[in-house]
């Protein structure tokens, strides 16, 4: 194994914003007009927001959105998401490879908030040989410099390796090593992971057990995700992750290709509804289910963005959860969602509307 040295970065030099010695503080006595939209069923969530290095655009909208008007700050405290390398997975269609200076510019305007960035491993099938990955070495470099920042690894050869190279660097427990371990209803399982990680991702069937998470305790140590888009209780979600690992390590094998479509007709994923009480439904949350698991003491949130298709769908998926749902506000949040949108881009008023490739999935 290589010896790979820590980057050495002046995140200021690379920032259009160079910022200042101490980290952006917002006047909490600023006039927040707005500060009544946010949700208050969950006043203490910590929202974990995804889409980083995917919906760059869309997610920094948000994150000036919410800070601009909502009264705590951050409003949303976390963000996730990283560059592709080998210690990634790319759900839909790949992501073209980023530069260095462009991920370092990334990193240093997200420096400048009080905002934790967690770095996204989210391959549960490395191989000791892949841990030379040049990509992944910088970016836990990176993470170094980072005054607040977390590692989520779905790997345990990965865990191992950060813990040995990069002791300082707090480590989540991935959502993808739990569903790889077979960790689904195990509370042996869960409270093992907790033991050895700063946090834990909670797999998305045993989101709806209530009972079982009263059972783990120490509810501060784990993660829900709201909004996972996969078939509940789905028998072919470890294979999925195979062989996406497959598709990673060797990306011109089509045998791969034609395996996930394979494992994508047999689950009949775009069949999949968010319907919650259907048969072939989506693990989605509902908040009444959310509020059950709030009251139990759970305070981490995860809204993800890696298996949404679009940047519309994380868009409103985000602000079902962090705007107040009431049916009075359901005007407003329209007159948001829609202008909060045409920040991200420009209406197109050409027929047809080409809504098509937002409410399908498409695959690579």
């Amino acid at each position: 194994m290589s010896n790979i040295t820590r980057p050495s970065l002046d995140f200021a030099s690379l920032s259009s914003n160079p910022p200042s010695a101490q980290p952006l503080k917002l006047d909490p006595n600023a006039k927040k007009p707005l500060a009544f939209l946010a949700n208050p069923l969950f006043p203490e969530a910590c929202w974990n927001l995804g889409g980083a290095f995917l919906f760059d655009k869309t997610l920094d909208v948000l994150l000036d959105f919410a800070n601009e008007n909502f009264a705590r700050t951050p409003a949303i405290p976390e963000i996730h998401g990283v560059p592709v390398c080998a210690w990634t997975l790319e759900w839909f269609q790949s992501r073209g490879l980023g530069t260095p200076r462009d991920t370092a510019k990334r990193l240093g305007k997200i420096a400048q908030t009080p905002i934790v960035f967690i770095f996204n491993f989210d391959n549960a099938a490395i191989e000791p040989e892949q841990l030379d990955d040049v990509i992944g070495n910088t970016l836990l470099g990176y993470a170094t410099q980072l005054p607040r920042c977390a590692i989520s690894v779905a790997s345990e050869i990965l865990a191992t390796y950060i813990r040995k190279k990069f002791p300082a660097l707090q480590l989540h427990c991935g959502l993808n090593k739990v569903i790889a371990e077979n960790g689904r209803g195990n509370a042996d399982y869960y409270r093992a992971q907790a033991d050895s990680f700063s946090r834990v991702a909670i797999h998305p069937d045993d989101a709806h057990d209530t009972a079982f998470l009263a059972s783990l305790g120490t509810p501060e140590k784990f993660e829900i995700t709201l909004n996972d888009t996969c078939l509940h209780c789905c028998p072919l979600r470890e294979k999925h992750l195979s062989v996406l690992a497959k598709m990673r390590k060797e990306p011109l094998n089509v045998q791969w290709l034609r395996e996930r479509h394979e494992l994508l007709a047999e689950a009949k994923c775009e069949e999949v509804v968010a319907e919650p009480k259907c048969e072939r439904r989506a693990n989605l949350l509902t908040q009444e289910k959310a509020q059950e698991l709030y009251a139990l003491g759970f305070r981490h949130f995860r809204i993800q963005a890696e298996t949404l298709r679009n940047e519309i769908s994380f868009f409103y998926e985000t602000l079902e959860w962090i705007i107040d749902g009431s049916p009075e506000n359901r005007h407003r949040k329209g007159l948001l969602g829609t202008s909060l949108g045409m920040k991200v881009k420009e209406p197109d008023p050409i027929l047809p509307t080409g809504l098509q490739p937002f409410v399908r999935r498409k695959y690579d």
